[in-house]
């Protein structure tokens, strides 16, 4: 979601400006991200140094083996919308 801000026509004559529509970007409350963070402030140093650690790679096979666990299903009784919408139960 952040690039769609990025003006990269500062570095190169050949970038992209940033979206023209407004782009807002909310960090998901979830104990995965929260241990994400809390992993890489103590680990500190480069972000993709410590994404290629064991600790981080600990914490995503157990945040799919989570969403592994989740189902969803389609809303019948929705009248006010014109596209299907699912739910991650």
């Amino acid at each position: 979601m952040e690039r769609l801000t990025l003006d990269s026509k500062k570095w190169n004559a050949a970038g992209y400006e940033p979206y023209p529509g407004k782009v807002i970007s909310d960090r998901l409350n979830s104990t995965y991200s929260d241990q994400l963070d809390e992993a890489y402030n103590t680990h500190g140093g480069s972000i993709t140094r410590f994404l290629l650690t064991d600790e981080a790679k600990s914490i995503y096979v157990n945040a799919v083996a989570a969403l592994n666990t989740y189902s969803s299903f389609h809303l019948t009784s929705c009248y006010s919308c014109i596209s299907c919408f699912f739910i991650i139960l």
